[in-house]
């Protein structure tokens, strides 16, 4: 077997009732989203403006960060926290076709 045929061999769809991960995944093993979460809910420290310390879980430091960066002139920060405040607004966009023109609303984010 070549090694060209070797790559290959992992593309061939398993048959039927063939188990080609026996072992499975390893028990006890958390997914990615589980390992985000714990990790989102741990304490961190922020210091405010006035030197103030506080204990908060590091999803508020993350938007806490976020804001103070909106105040100090970022533009990305500052449409950030205004999209996940008010939502993203309505983009509205023309297409004309020979039949006539149709105006297309998207709306992205939460539907109301």
């Amino acid at each position: 077997m070549t090694a060209k045929e070797r790559s290959l061999a992992n593309l061939i769809p398993a048959k039927k009732g063939e188990v080609r991960n026996k072992n499975g995944r390893t028990p006890g093993t958390l997914n990615s989203k589980t390992i985000l979460a714990r990790l989102l809910k741990n304490k961190g420290v922020y210091i405010d403006p006035k030197g103030k310390t506080h204990r908060m879980p590091t999803l508020s430091l993350m938007y806490q960060k976020q804001i103070d960066m909106a105040l100090n002139g970022s533009t990305m920060a500052f449409n950030a926290v205004v999209d996940r405040y008010e939502g993203k607004a309505e983009q509205k966009q023309q297409i004309a076709f020979e039949e006539g023109a149709a105006e297309i609303t998207v709306r992205i984010g939460k539907s109301e």
